[in-house]
C-alpha cells in the first residue's frame, strides 16, 4: 500500500484532476515496483474512457493514453469504480 501528497497547477475540470491522480497513482506503483494493483475511484467518465482504450478528444484525452500505455507495465491492474451514495 502507498500514498502520496502533491500540490500541482489547479487544471480547469474536476476530471483533469481525477485522471491527473490516476497517472500518478500508477507511476508511483511502477517506481515502487508493484506487479498488481486495484485502483478506485469515482469518477464514471474517466473509467468508461479506459475502458473504451482510452481515445478521446477531451482535453485530458492524451492522458488516458499515458494512463492505458502505464499499465501495460503490469501483471494484473484492475480499475474499480467507487460509487458514491
Amino acid at each position: 500500500m502507498a500514498s502520496l501528497t502533491q500540490q500541482l497547477p489547479l487544471p480547469s475540470t474536476v476530471i483533469e484532476v481525477e485522471v491527473l491522480a490516476v497517472r500518478r497513482a500508477i507511476e508511483i506503483a511502477l517506481e515502487i515496483g508493484f506487479d498488481n494493483i486495484i485502483l478506485e475511484g469515482n469518477s464514471e467518465i474517466l473509467f468508461k474512457a479506459l475502458k473504451n482504450g482510452g481515445r478521446s478528444l477531451a482535453q485530458y484525452g492524451h492522458l488516458t493514453q499515458d494512463i492505458l500505455f502505464l499499465s501495460s507495465h503490469f501483471q494484473l491492474l484492475i480499475f474499480f469504480l467507487v460509487r458514491w451514495h
